[in-house]
């Protein structure tokens, strides 16, 4: 992730702001999930004095891991947004029920909790990213500001 944000940083049109985390697979789940989610406001458009007021649900990532996460995955998906249900990699049970999450609309992907550099969670992440950057040079490619 450290190295990914720093590349993306280079593409700098008061997009990004340059930040390094480094995700520790030995931290809560819940302490990953705020930091990841936080990548949605290092990616905010600050394009008019109002869009610097919110942020686009399609450049939020919210990571969930229970049913308190439901509803806020729900929401974020149903706007454009990206939630990934994540589970415990040697429960099948938990496994098949972000499964059924994702089948049900609720989640956009699944992912063990495994947030190390060859996980699932950081691919899925890094994709993402690379595609709200595509999304910001399209909409600046078509107001012809690029």
């Amino acid at each position: 992730m450290k190295e990914r944000l720093s590349v993306l940083t280079r593409y700098n049109y008061d997009l990004l702001t340059t930040i390094f985390i480094n995700l520790n697979p030995e931290k809560t789940i819940k302490s990953e999930n705020t930091l990841i989610s936080m990548l949605s406001t290092l990616l905010s458009v600050n394009i008019e004095s109002e869009e610097k007021k919110r942020i686009p649900y399609q450049q939020m990532i919210y990571f969930g891991d229970g049913d308190t996460d439901i509803p806020s995955m729900k929401i974020v998906t149903m706007f454009g947004g990206h939630a990934i249900a994540t589970y415990d990699p040697s429960s099948a049970k938990k496994k098949a029920y972000a499964q059924k999450l994702e089948k049900q609309g609720r989640a956009s992907f699944t992912a063990p909790a495994d947030y190390t550099k060859d996980g699932r969670a950081y691919r899925l992440v890094c994709a993402i990213i690379d595609k709200i950057k595509a999304d910001y040079d399209l909409k600046l490619l078509k107001s012809n500001k690029a």
